[in-house]
């Protein structure tokens, strides 16, 4: 019963993501005239910071890179709340994993005013630092960024999640307790 139930997971899965998807460039008048749609971001976007800050393991730099009032919300966890909670999460993340690869398939970036809003997508690999398996995965995430008084741009809310049916070997916080395990 379970291969079914993953089976029909899979076929939803295919099936929503062949489905055309409409963007408000595609209505005649858009409710936000000032809007604007980009692949990317502006130049002073530090989305491409992000990436590779936590491709390299560097808590600071991703943690310099959220407001102070900032909620993060992975996979299978609770929110965090505030630049403190989403270090520790960070910190103790690396302790367990590194992202030896990240390559990222789509971004797509909506600014409106001093808000811009980041859709992502990306193939990860995910390499536990004791034992285990690394984890390839094909992660989706939604990033609300607000520009500053300064001008910096800083992440206020974040989520992200996989592509992949729960089960299938993507779960992170499964193999960080099967890591617990072993070195026991």
């Amino acid at each position: 019963m379970e291969d079914f139930a993953n089976d029909v997971e899979q076929h939803e899965a295919h099936r929503q993501r062949n489905q055309p998807v409409y963007l408000a460039r595609d209505a005649e008048k858009s409710a936000l005239p000032e809007r604007i749609e980009m692949s990317g971001g502006p130049a002073e976007f530090p989305h491409d910071r992000y990436r590779e800050a936590s491709r390299t393991g560097n808590v600071d730099g991703i943690v310099s890179l959220f407001a102070d009032d900032a909620i993060l919300m992975p996979p299978n966890d609770t929110s965090l709340y505030g630049k403190e909670e989403i270090r520790a999460w960070w910190e103790e993340y690396f302790q367990w994993f590194r992202i030896t690869s990240s390559v990222e398939e789509d971004n797509a970036v909506i600014v409106n005013g001093d808000q811009a809003f980041s859709r992502t997508s990306a193939a990860v690999v995910i390499s536990p630092t004791r034992r285990g398996d690394e984890i390839r995965d094909e992660i989706r995430g939604l990033t609300v960024w607000r520009r500053e008084a300064n001008g910096e741009w800083k992440i206020t809310h974040q989520m992200w999640n996989s592509s992949h049916p729960v089960g299938s070997g993507t779960s992170r916080y499964m193999s960080k307790m099967a890591q617990r395990g072993r070195s026991r």
